[in-house]
């Protein structure tokens, strides 16, 4: 029920009160309340403010604020109602004030109560997920009673993946649960995850719905090692000598664990994700296998190492003999013949010559 409270006419006798009369359709300058909708919490308390007008009624004294509960204040044009604790699941605030003619300019504010829930939660599947797994969250809310719709949302980060809308006409206290259900993955890793019950209620520029958060998940996602360089084998050629280094860094949840090992040796090589050689020799040659492993699985990549032998220094040392045997040739032939004949002119054939006559004699 209303409690009607009417503005007033001073008169020399007293107080004259006015019975509120049927609103003028399209009033020019009509009262304006600060919100379209006003939600409030059962047996909690309530205000809201009402201007009058901008300039129709300054001449006006008769002017009111029905409402159903509390009491209201004037300051100017501004009527303010406040309310200490407030018990009806639905009312309605009427501002209004009477024009020269007797009709009465006013405005409506619904007025929506709930009771908040006793619990909301956002729930997941206990311990990690694996990438691929298919995953169930579980939004529930519980205790909480309104009248009319209830919304729930499931967030991801800011991103509203899922969303379902409950009516009640009920005022007792009801639980209410909504699953959203995706396919696990990398990129899930780390992620959060919120739900939100939001009472639905459009309320005015400037003004917050009812809405109320869940706690926020963190989803831990494991999903095998994925390598930073190249996916597939790889062949490397250097000469002896060189320096060797190799790189099976990979990405992962948890952390992958390496291990390298070579075809000519069953033990392994390192189990860092880089695997270096200060100078190989032909002994290095040969496939270089690498395992990337954690949790969820592992990945394997290959090099195969060619190493070319360095003739720099047999070329060297076979010209540096030839030039030697040369030299040496040209030694013993000048000797021999320049110790028989100190002058003239020679050849190498008379050299010969000579050398088989006196082998004969």
């Amino acid at each position: 029920m209303f409690y009607l409270v009417f503005g007033f006419i001073l008169l020399s006798s007293g107080h004259d009160f006015l019975v509120c009369s049927q609103c003028v359709p399209g009033c020019a300058d009509k009262p304006h309340f600060s919100t379209s909708i006003l939600a409030v919490e059962l047996g909690g308390p309530a205000n809201a403010s009402c201007r009058l007008c901008r300039h129709d009624c300054l001449n006006s004294t008769i002017f009111g604020l029905e409402v159903p509960e509390g009491k209201f204040v004037k300051n100017g044009t501004e009527l303010a109602w406040t309310v200490d604790r407030f018990t009806q699941w639905k009312a309605n605030l009427m501002c209004h004030y009477t024009l020269s003619h007797r009709k009465q300019c006013c405005a409506n504010l619904p007025v929506v109560s709930y009771r908040p829930p006793q619990n909301i939660s956002l729930s997941l599947e206990s311990g990690p997920v694996m990438e691929g797994q298919r995953v169930t969250l579980h939004c529930s809310v519980s205790g909480v009673a309104f009248v009319g719709s209830l919304n729930l949302t499931i967030y991801r980060e800011n991103a509203l993946v899922h969303q379902m809308t409950r009516k009640s006409q009920t005022r007792d206290r009801r639980d209410w649960t909504s699953e959203h259900i995706f396919n696990a993955s990398k990129e899930d890793q780390a992620t959060r995850f919120w739900c939100e019950a939001d009472l639905g209620l459009e309320v005015g520029a400037g003004q917050h719905s009812v809405v109320f958060q869940s706690n926020t998940i963190t989803a831990e996602v494991y999903y095998k090692p994925r390598l930073k360089g190249p996916q597939q084998s790889v062949t490397i050629t250097l000469r002896a000598g060189d320096r060797l280094q190799l790189n099976c860094s990979a990405e992962g949840n948890p952390a992958p664990n390496y291990t390298w090992t070579h075809q000519a040796s069953p033990h392994p090589l390192s189990h860092d994700g880089v695997l270096s050689v200060e100078a190989v020799t032909s002994g290095s040659e040969g496939h270089y296998d690498c395992s990337a492993r954690n949790a969820a699985g592992a990945t394997t990549f290959r090099v195969t190492v060619v190493v070319q032998k360095d003739y720099t220094y047999v070329i060297i040392g076979v010209v540096l003999g030839a030039v030697a045997l040369a030299a040496a040739i040209f030694a013993v032939i000048y000797t021999r013949y320049y110790s028989l004949n100190r002058t003239g002119q020679y050849n190498l054939i008379d050299v010969f010559h000579f050398t088989c006559s006196k082998t004969r004699d």
